[in-house]
């Protein structure tokens, strides 16, 4: 890991700076996310008027991206509650029962209707 970042500092990280601490945190990463921590390093450095790339520069840049790589990789749709299951399966129950006398009070308008027609052919007649 510390080789990788050494690399990746190309010449910014001094030989000797301890990169112990750093390298734990970002165990587990991918090459491009410890890749992306140096690079944002470089510009911490500039920022702090420095020559080199200390630890403390990765381990703050590491950590800011951290929190938002947690943010990105949050379950977007996390589980139900209780509340929310029984709202739908209450929902399900309505529904279909509404469909259900909705249909019973489809066929009973036909039905008035044709009783309505064969009445005016009686009278009619």
């Amino acid at each position: 890991m510390q080789k990788l970042i050494h690399q990746y500092g190309r010449g910014l990280i001094k030989e000797d700076e301890p990169l112990t601490e750093i390298g734990n945190f970002l165990q587990g990463n991918i090459p491009a996310t410890i890749r992306e921590v140096v690079e944002r390093a470089k510009l911490a450095m500039v920022s702090r008027h420095g020559n080199t790339i200390v630890e403390d520069d990765l381990l703050v840049i590491g950590r800011g991206m951290k929190k938002h790589l947690d943010l990105l990789n949050k379950d977007r749709n996390p589980p139900k509650s209780d509340a929310e299951i029984l709202g739908d399966a209450l929902g399900r129950v309505i529904g279909t029962a509404v469909m259900t006398k909705q249909e019973g009070i489809d066929e009973k308008v036909v039905q008035i209707k044709r009783d309505t027609a064969v009445i005016k052919d009686a009278v009619g007649r």
